[in-house]
């Protein structure tokens, strides 16, 4: 993969993790204590910064809603223990709503996103967001799978030249990665350091295929021009060193 197309594949994931990181923090406003010994009565229009309806059995509050700091709007509604359930508010990036896992623990949340558009975010049982799907920071549809938070395990995305698949290892770095540019598809594996270690594709209308070092250099490739096949061997530096091909006049040639 190009260095460009790597960074979108990276550019892309952290995008989403930037996302998550507001949807899972701090949506939950604090609940109001509900106060014993309270009566019925009639309003015409009622104006408060915070309303908690209540359990009319335990006086558990069972839904708060009210204003934030900011002046933005939240609605909270409660599990029995008191947990939050689902949440409705409001984040810099516009609405948001999230449900909750027994013991408070985020579930999903559905939110707009920083970078344009809405983001869809589902988390494993410790909360931790596991996959997301929304917009990208080209504008385009992506869903990512995590290892970890903030650790990529696989995203499928849309950049400007056609659609892009990229898995990582566990720490994050890409291993594999399938996508298209202008010239065509092309499938790229790295080395565990995150190097180039070996790449099929598709170049200005022929194929070629690349084998590199741990270092990224190429030591072997085979691909075509306009005269036929060539296979050219590599220096450790990358600098091609000899091979073999097929010359304009259709004749075998080595150098």
């Amino acid at each position: 993969m190009h260095n460009r197309q790597k960074a979108v594949f990276f550019a892309l994931g952290c995008a989403f993790v930037v996302v998550g990181q507001a949807v899972t923090g701090g949506l939950v406003v604090s609940r109001a204590k509900a106060q014993a010994g309270l009566r019925d009565a009639e309003f015409d229009t009622l104006t408060v910064r915070h309303l908690t309806i209540i359990d009319p059995g335990s006086s558990q509050p069972g839904v708060g809603l009210g204003a934030q700091p900011d002046g933005s709007g939240y609605v909270n509604v409660y599990q029995a223990d008191g947990m939050p359930g689902v949440t409705l508010g409001v984040s810099e990036a516009g609405g948001m709503t999230s449900v909750f896992q027994d013991g408070g623990r985020m579930a999903a949340a559905v939110a707009a996103s920083p970078i344009g558009g809405g983001a869809i975010f589902v988390t494993d049982t410790d909360g931790a967001v596991a996959a997301s799907m929304g917009t990208g920071t080209t504008g385009k549809g992506m869903v990512t799978v995590y290892h970890a938070p903030g650790v990529p395990a696989a995203a499928l995305a849309v950049v400007p030249t056609g659609g892009v698949v990229g898995i990582s290892m566990p720490d994050g770095t890409l291993a594999v990665s399938v996508a298209v540019n202008a010239g065509g598809g092309f499938l790229d594996v790295y080395h565990p350091n995150g190097k180039p270690a070996a790449g099929v594709g598709a170049a200005d209308g022929f194929g070629a295929l690349a084998v590199a070092g741990s270092d990224g250099n190429p030591r072997v490739t085979v691909g075509a021009d306009s005269d036929g096949g060539v296979l050219t061997i590599h220096r450790a530096d990358g600098a091609a060193a000899g091979g073999v091909g097929v010359d304009s006049d259709g004749e075998f040639v080595a150098w």
